[in-house]
């Protein structure tokens, strides 16, 4: 029998989830309201509204994302940010695309749809996608434009 729950912020406290690999953050989720249900192992989700997500990178870079829904699957370890969304790094880069995947077991940021990068030197790409390694801080933008 699954079970389901609901979370609301109070006032200015706000749902948080944090998660973590050994003794390093990965993701700190902070959310107005989630909504969830689980099944067993490896079967949670969970919705949220109006998220606001800072990924950390393995060499301390990072990305604080935000969109107005968003969803945590625990059997893909994935977060995903959807309604547009708007994300900057701590160096400045600035993104916004139409929806964004993080996947935990490869650290890999996947923006899609409408995907518009401002670099910190003022340099611009615009594309169908952009896949961003937390790991390495690699960047890749597909169908640039």
């Amino acid at each position: 029998m699954p079970i389901a729950f609901k979370a609301s912020k109070v006032g200015s406290k706000y749902i948080y989830l944090t998660k973590q690999k050994g003794n390093r953050k990965v993701y700190v989720l902070r959310a107005d309201s989630e909504s969830g249900q689980y099944l067993g192992a490896d079967t949670g989700r969970s919705d949220f509204v109006n998220p606001h997500v800072s990924f950390f990178g393995a060499h301390g870079k990072g990305l604080v994302a935000v969109a107005p829904m968003g969803e945590v699957v625990e059997r893909d370890k994935s977060v995903r940010m959807t309604g547009g969304v708007v994300a900057h790094s701590q160096d400045g880069m600035n993104l916004t695309c139409d929806s964004l995947r993080y996947q935990d077991p490869t650290e890999l940021v996947h923006g899609e749809g409408n995907v518009h990068v401002t670099f910190p030197n003022g340099e611009e790409l615009e594309g169908a996608s952009l896949d961003w390694s937390l790991r390495d801080g690699h960047i890749a933008v597909t169908g640039a434009r």
